[in-house]
Parts: C-alpha cells; structure tokens; sequence
C-alpha cells in the first residue's frame, strides 16, 4: 500500500492529519456566549490536533471586527499566549474565570427540563471540581445536599428525601430508579389513554346498522380500557409501595392490606365500593377531572347563589383559623397570598415548576409555596405544601392533591369528609359555586396583573393608530415576564455583580443609631418587605453600618444605609456616566419614543457573594447584608451602567440610549420603532431584568427623559422640572444659591449668554466673598428664572450638514452659539 506524507495512509484516514477537514465554529461575535464558543473552539483545537502554539491565532482568526478592536484596545491582539487570550476575552464579556463564580454556578444548578438524573448529577460535580478543587473531606456532603434541592420532579426528590441516604452515589442511584419509574407509569399511561380514545372512538354512532358481535366488541374494548385504567392505578400503588419499602419503611397505615370489597376506590370518581367498570359517574365529568389535573386547571370565577351549597369544613391554618373549601377539581391545594401573610408557616419551599390557570383559561401567578399546619376540625392535624396566589375566591382552597395525599373522601350525602382519623362535617354554605364561565377572555384579564400592567402600558387610541397598538399589544403579551408586576416581582442577574474592593483595609463597625420609638413599627415592616423580596438576609458580618430613615413627600420613611466609611476604604470604579447632552444629540430624525424605568434597579444586581458582608447593616432586630446592590455605595452607579451597556450591546446609539435605570428606546416610523424596542425587551429577558409598568411610557411622540422632553421637533425643558424654579424664594445664604445654580446649571444651554447673566451671582461664590444681595444679583436671579420657565426648543444637530458658530466675548464671559439652517431658517 502507496503510503502518504508524514506516515498517513491515502484516503479519508489521512485526513484527519490536517485541521483542513475539521468544521471551526461560528465567527466570535459581542452578542456570542464567549464560554460556549470557547468550548466548541477546544473540540475544534483537539479534533483537528492543532498545535497549541497556533491556537491563539486561530482565536484571532474566528472574531469579528469588533471583537478584534477589543483585543487591539486591551493589547492582546498580536499574543501567541492562548490562555492569556482567553482570559481577556472572557474579562472583555464580563465573565468571571475564578472558582468563586463556579461556586455561584454550583449553588444556582437546578434539573433543568428534560434532563436526566445522571447527567444533572455529572453537572454538579463538574462544577463542584472548579469550584472547590482542594476540597476533599464535606465534598460529599456539599454535593449530596445540592443534588438534593436541584431535583425538579417531585416523586424523584420524595424518594431520595425518604431514603435517607447519606452518599452522594447512592442518592443518585435510588433518583435514577425513581425516575425510570415515573418514565415507565407515563408510558404506561399513555397506553391506556390510547385504548380508551379508540374505543370511544369506535362507540360513535354510525350510518348503518350495527351488528351485535360489533357492539360486543366495543362493549369489550370499553372494559378493557376500564381494567387497563383499574390496573395502572394498582401498578402506581405497587411500584410506590416498593419504592418506599427499599428506601424506608413505611408506617402501618401506608402498608398494604388486603382489599376488602369495601375499600376498593374508583379512578373515575374517586368513590369507595366499585371500581370504574361499575360507575354511575359519566365519562364526559371522569374525563373533565382528568383533564384538570393534567392542566393544572383551576376554576376560581364564583358567582353567588342561595341555592348551590358548598363543602367547606372549619378549621385553621398557621394557627389562624378559617372555613376551607373542599374542590376535588382543583389539581392543587391554594392559599390566599393575603391570608398566609398573617398565619406562621413551617418553612419556605422552592415554587414547583406547573402552570395555574382559571376555567376561563387565565394563568395565575403563584407568589410562593409553603409548608403549614393545617387543622381540620377539632382534631385532625396535618402538615401540606401550599401554594399561595392572589384574590382566591377562598382563604383555603382544598385540593385534589390533599385528598390524595391525606386520604380523604368528600361524601356530599353524609355530609362530611372521611379520613382515616376521622369524619370531618361539612359546614353548610350558600355563599358560592365555582363554575366554567364562558365569558369574553378581555372581560376577565382584568383579574391579572401582568394583563392589568399591560393595558395600562398601551397607548390610547388618540396617540397611536389600531394597528400599531395591535403590534404593541402582541410584544408585552410575549414579554409579559419582563413586567414586574408587585414590589416583590424584581428581576435578578448574575451578568455583572458589584464587588466592593477594600484591599487590606479592616472592617469598618459603626454604632448602631438610635431609632424613636414611634419609627420602630416601619423599621420591622421595611425590614420584613425586604426579606420577602430576597434583597437582604440575615448576617453575622464583623461589617455594620448604620441606618438612617428618611421622610418622603408623602410621609413615608425610606430605608437608607450610610455607607460613608465604608465608602471611604473603597477602591473607585472609573467607569464614566454618559454626557447627557452628547446621549440627546443621538435623538435626532427620531419621531416615535418609549421610555423603560427598570422596577428598583439597584436591587435587580447581585452582590458579590465574598463582598456581601461588607453591606451589613444595624437593625433594632439584629444585623441584615445586603443579597443586592444597595443604595449608598461610591461605585453602585457605574456597576449598574456597566450592566446596561453590557446588555444592551450593540443597541445603544443607534437603536436606544441608556443613562442608569432610564432607557428611551426611538425610532423614525413606528415600524422600526417596535421592532427596537422588541429587541430591547428581548436582551432584558436574556438577562434577567425587570421594567416597573408604571413608570414606562411607550410608543410616543412626545416624552419625558432625563429632565427633558423629547420630541421629533428637539429637546425643551420639563415644566415639571422647571416649575418649581417659578416659586423659587430668593437665597439667603451660599448654600441656597448653590442649589439654585445647581438647577439652573443644568439648562443652562437653554438660556442665551448664560455665562452673562449669572456673573453677579457666581461672584457671590467666590473664596473670601462677603454675602451682599445687591439689586445685580436680584436681576440675574429673575431673569433666570424667567428664561428657565420659557426656554425654547433646541433642535437636534445633523452631523451631516454644516453647523454655523456665533460667538460673543466680555469681560464677565466667553459664550457661543451653535445653529443649522432648516428649511431657510437658521435653528
């Protein structure tokens, strides 16, 4: 055989000799996911063997412009140091390469959705090698217990909690068994479903006449559809009978006995004494129960009715007594969010991954999920998992889940509901039926919140056309995750955390302050709003700082930290604010505006998980840290501008402007208009950001930003603004008339030969100047006033025509002015 070069053989064998016939990835974009793009890159460096001397070119080589100007700005571009590379880039995307950001991932991991155990199992401990590389002794410990908390299925996450297993490989093996099960039951279920379709299928009337072996058969297939379904439900029983005796034994009212005629239970309608082969039930309600706990449907639209009676049993919950309605309909056991604020739970539990929905079709929002003590009577104490949503037509609603769980059995006839420890009585109620409304879908949205934020962000019919208000109707329905609905609805990214860099500087410990005792009510109730939004928890920081409450205007207090000595040991972020006059010259040829207001910004920012006991606070109730960016710190505004310009890479300047929390979002025909601002929304998604509905204005000619208004025609001050100038009382001291010229400041390009006008005041700011309102200080500080109130409008510059410059020069100022002709009128 004819040999090749180097000792390949001819044909295909040869080729995979030469890099040539391996497929590089995608060109490295700004917009890539530099991590993934890098792992593709290194299955490309080894399956292509390429040398590792040549594989910081090759990085080079598969970038973009953009990209390859960020290396030529960091002085990476001509490195042959592959690792050094990398590193770079990975900074340059925000991403973080250290083992405390695997240690953050590690602890974030969840089962995502069609994964299975055992690869779930090799993420975490992939991630846990990076995170903790030199731990060795807990390992098992710490991997055990996230595998635990990161298991999605339910049934999977019951029988490794009841197998008590303290080994992180057995854990796994006793959830891959369980899962195997729940796969084999699905599978087995639909089958049955199957046979039960045709046969109904098959019992439709038909054209001609039906013979009686026809009918025999179908009868037949119906039974035999009925048995598969009685079997299937006693396989359940049986594989999680099995599944608990190899895990732990249960107690001996779990273990089977033989069944008596008695105690047999129909699938259809949940009744003793018959199985479903012999229910009076008809299928079209068997059918409808089953359809609603597959759903996760359930009907909470009442009407009332003195006629309809309801099961409700008394009781209490949390300690808070209560009538709880019995709705075997209902797949799951609901809790009025307003309800549980006031009773104790046992403890917090993650939010299960379903979807609620009314019978008119509305999604609810489930706001938390809860483990509590339930009282049923007098006697009968049980502990369930609750899941708690807004406006319940009931304090407690009962489910399906809970009769299941617990055993019980709603006997409308006795009257009561049947559990092992007892008869629970009915309390007779005429006060409401859950019914299926069939109802316009617009006449009930009105019930959600995220439907109410929506219609409240529509422009009226006024100020945009049908179409464009169709359009814009159809992004916030796609978007609708990015609305914050409540206080507690924030956001929360990773994609660039504060860091508060002290160096080698000793915690700072500042005495608590002394709060009055008419104050110490708000204090608890902020605290607790704050605990309930996961923006602080509870510390043991040798950091404190004090607390300070500040009245707003309407009386409320603000819950503010001061950080100042804090602030004085840390290392300055130089990253730059936007000018705001250079962020509004982008304006111009713009006619259609929306502005964003992101729900409490700062607090939608994670903290460094090291720096978070650095944000420790003093508290009458003990010492809090912050989980979130708080207000206070020296370097919070350029972290959080950061974070937008990250986000909204490639977008800022031509298609939105970003100064902190604002964004205003334009365009010169609605079309592009809204496919901007879908895009905008899109990157808030990608990130994990939320917009306070409230505060956003959307699809506009005319809006407020940045102590402006924006319109096609230019910029012009906000009146809202500037009307308080109008009212103004004339300073008294230098501290006034600072603030006064601060304001003043700010508009200054709105007011002709403002250097000239203010002279008199600023001299009263000179070092050494003796206070002396002389009747020059007077007329500046009115005339100012005046052109404050009434400034003109200033129209975008074209960079593209020529700018014409009239300058003017005395002996209290240097001024010019900068016009455009348009339309033979100079502007």
């Amino acid at each position: 055989m004819n040999r090749a070069p180097d000792g390949a053989t001819n044909g295909e064998r040869g080729r995979i000799d030469g890099p040539e016939w391996v497929r590089p990835p995608e060109v490295l974009t700004m917009v890539s996911n530099v991590e993934t793009w890098f792992e593709h890159m290194e299955l490309y460096f080894r399956a292509g063997r390429i040398a590792p001397e040549r594989r910081a070119a090759l990085v080079q080589y598969h970038t973009d412009a953009e990209v390859r100007s960020i290396m030529r700005a960091m002085d990476v571009q001509e490195t042959d140091d592959y690792d050094g590379l990398k590193s770079a880039l990975f900074e340059a995307f925000g991403v973080r390469t250290g083992p405390e950001r695997f240690s953050a991932e590690f602890f974030r991991r969840k089962q995502q959705r069609g994964e299975c155990v055992r690869v779930f199992a090799g993420h975490l401990r992939r991630l846990f090698s990076k995170a903790f590389p030199e731990m060795s002794g807990s390992a098992d410990k710490i991997l055990l217990q996230q595998f635990k908390a990161g298991l999605s299925a339910d049934s999977v996450k019951t029988a490794v909690l009841r197998s008590e297993m303290d080994n992180f490989a057995e854990a796994v093996e006793v959830a891959v068994k369980e899962e195997r099960v729940v796969r084999e039951l699905t599978t087995l279920e639909a089958s049955v479903a199957s046979v039960k379709t045709d046969a109904y299928q098959e019992d439709e009337p038909t054209a001609g006449r039906i013979t009686e072996a026809a009918a025999a058969a179908v009868t037949t297939r119906k039974e035999v559809g009925d048995d598969l379904a009685e079997v299937l439900r006693q396989l359940k029983e049986l594989l999680t009978n099995n599944t608990l005796a190899a895990t732990k034994r249960p107690p001996p009212w779990q273990r089977r006995r033989p069944e008596r005629r008695g105690d047999r239970r129909c699938w259809k309608c949940g009744g003793l004494g018959h199985i479903s082969r012999e229910c009076q039930a008809s299928s079209r309600d068997a059918r409808a129960s089953e359809v609603s706990a597959t759903n996760r449907t359930l009907p909470v639209v009442v009407i009332r009715s003195p006629e309809i009676e309801t099961p409700i049993v008394e009781g209490s919950v949390g300690g808070v007594g209560c009538d709880m309605l019995v709705d075997t309909g209902s797949a799951v056991t609901l809790a009025d969010e307003r309800f549980m604020r006031h009773s104790k739970t046992m403890r917090d539990v993650p939010k299960p991954l379903i979807r609620l929905e009314t019978a008119s079709g509305i999604e609810l929002e489930i706001t938390n999920a809860c483990v509590t003590e339930i009282v049923l009577g007098k006697s009968v104490t049980v502990q369930h998992t609750v899941l708690c949503v807004k406006e319940l037509s009931h304090k407690i609603l009962l489910g399906w889940d809970f009769m299941r769980y617990h055993g019980c059995t709603p006997d409308p006839t006795a009257g009561c509901l049947r559990m092992r420890q007892g008869n629970i009585p009915f309390r007779k109620s005429h006060a409401v039926a859950l019914v299926r409304v069939e109802s316009p879908q617009s006449e009930l949205m009105s019930h959600h919140p995220a439907q109410e934020a929506m219609e409240k962000m529509l422009p009226s019919e006024q100020e945009s056309s049908g179409k464009h208000r169709s359009a814009l109707a159809a992004i916030l329905k796609e978007f609708a995750d990015v609305l914050s609905t409540s206080d507690e609805d924030l956001g929360r990214t990773s994609l660039v955390r504060h860091a508060i860099h002290t160096g080698d500087a000793k915690p700072v410990r500042c005495s608590p302050r002394r709060i009055p005792y008419h104050q110490r009510a708000q204090v608890e109730s902020l605290l607790d709003e704050m605990l309930r939004q996961d923006v602080v928890e509870p510390s043991s920081s040798p950091w404190a700082s004090p607390i300070v409450l500040v009245r707003k205007k309407d009386g409320s207090c603000r819950f503010c930290v001061d950080y100042r000595q804090l602030n004085n040991l840390t290392r300055k972020d130089a990253h730059p604010l936007p000018r705001i006059d250079d962020t509004l010259d982008a304006l111009a040829g713009a006619q259609w505006f929306s502005t964003l207001d992101l729900a409490s910004g700062y607090w939608q920012v994670e903290v460094e998980p090291q720096d978070r006991e650095k944000t420790a606070f003093t508290t009458p109730l003990g010492l809090y840290q912050f989980k979130v960016m708080p207000f206070g710190l020296c370097n919070a505004p350029a972290t959080f501008q950061r974070l937008m310009e990250i986000a909204l890479r490639g977008l800022v300047g031509s298609d939105c402007l970003v100064y902190l929390d604002d964004v205003i979002v334009f365009g010169k025909t609605a079309e592009e208009h809204t496919a901007r601002l879908r895009e905008v929304f899109r990157r808030l998604r990608e990130v994990g950001l939320k917009v306070k509905p409230e505060k956003c204005r959307l699809m506009k000619r005319r809006v407020a930003y940045l102590g402006h208004i924006i319109s096609e025609k230019g910029i012009a001050t906000d009146p809202s603004k500037t009307s308080a100038v109008r009212e103004w009382p004339t300073p008294t001291c230098v501290s006034e008339l600072r603030q006064f010229l601060g304001l003043a400041s700010y508009y200054r390009k709105f007011v002709n030969g403002f250097a000239n006008v203010a002279a008199p005041l600023h001299r009263l700011l000179e070092k050494g100047a003796e206070w002396d309102w002389s009747k020059a200080c007077q007329s500046a500080f009115d005339t100012l006033k005046y052109h404050l109130t009434s400034a003109p409008v200033l129209a975008y510059p074209d960079f593209h025509r020529q700018f014409i410059v009239d300058v003017d020069a005395s002996g209290d100022g240097l001024g010019a002015v900068l016009s455009q002709r348009e339309e033979k009128a100079e502007r």
